[in-house]
């Protein structure tokens, strides 16, 4: 019961930010989910010991201050990945193509050209959800593999607004494949992060 009390508020916290958080202009959004990461890295605090015992892990360190000096900072690029994400749907593509460098292009469309369906590898690394929107912005169809979450109205508000431009999301798991093989049999492009373990 914890669990589901907590899972429905984050969805209607979602649910609220995307009304009000998706029409602030960058100027004012960024430094206010830079408040709210520093307010979540103070209280949340399960999340906080889980995120600094990935660091001291994976950056083999155990100085209690440089790890606390990461985390701050994974729970603020977190929160403007989320910022980013309620954004979305009001994003031209005038509006979304001047804030990325774009390296290699004509690979992906050669790529394309060949007919052949691609599998483009990547991982949560930037704001990964506004990356994915250049390709629907210049019009092509893509399929991401996601993670599913257990509280459903939560994954479905987020697969919308991650939708709203044109891209297809499939939450990973019985039948997810077929699906994947059918894209690029019909010459879709599949994205896979790949640094996480979804599946097992």
């Amino acid at each position: 019961p914890a669990q589901q009390g907590s899972a429905m508020r984050n969805y209607l916290l979602l649910k609220f930010a995307c009304r009000v958080m998706g029409r602030l202009p960058v100027s004012i959004g960024y430094p206010f989910a830079a408040v709210v990461a520093e307010i979540a890295f103070v209280f949340s605090r399960r999340s906080k010991r889980a995120v600094i015992d990935n660091l001291r892990r994976a950056l083999e360190v155990d100085d209690k201050r440089a790890l606390n000096r990461v985390a701050r900072g994974v729970f603020r690029s977190l929160a403007w990945n989320y910022f980013d994400l309620l954004r979305i749907p009001r994003l031209s593509r005038a509006k979304l193509e001047p804030g990325f460098t774009i390296h290699g292009w004509r690979h992906f469309e050669e790529a394309v050209a060949s007919g052949r369906g691609i599998i483009l590898a990547t991982a949560h690394l930037g704001s990964f959800d506004l990356a994915a929107q250049l390709w629907a912005v210049r019009g092509y169809r893509m399929t991401v593999l996601v993670e599913p979450l257990a509280h459903h109205p939560q994954f479905r508000l987020m697969t919308q607004i991650r939708e709203s431009r044109g891209l297809s999301f499939i939450p990973v798991g019985p039948g997810s494949l077929k699906r994947v093989v059918r894209e690029l049999r019909s010459g879709g492009v599949v994205v896979l992060a790949c640094d996480r373990d979804l599946g097992g």
